[in-house]
């Protein structure tokens, strides 16, 4: 069974700022709770790092887990 993700509208942390936002990433819906785990990216205080989000939010995705991206 493929499993699939739904995103859901992103939380926006500061009004003045559209780039500060927590993005959430839901795995199918269950019957039992699920762990969540929020992901911080990395950028060394300069940027986001497109590569360390939504591809590792996958991968736990796949093994179970809710997935919150800051």
């Amino acid at each position: 069974m493929e499993q699939k993700n739904t995103e859901k509208d992103n939380i926006f942390m500061r009004e003045c700022e559209e780039s500060v936002y927590l993005k959430i990433r839901l795995g199918q819906p269950s019957d039992t709770p699920r762990p969540a785990l929020l992901i911080f990216p990395g950028g060394g205080y300069e940027f986001c790092c497109n590569r360390e989000g939504d591809p590792v939010a996958d991968a736990f995705i796949e093994r179970g887990y809710h997935c919150f991206v800051l």
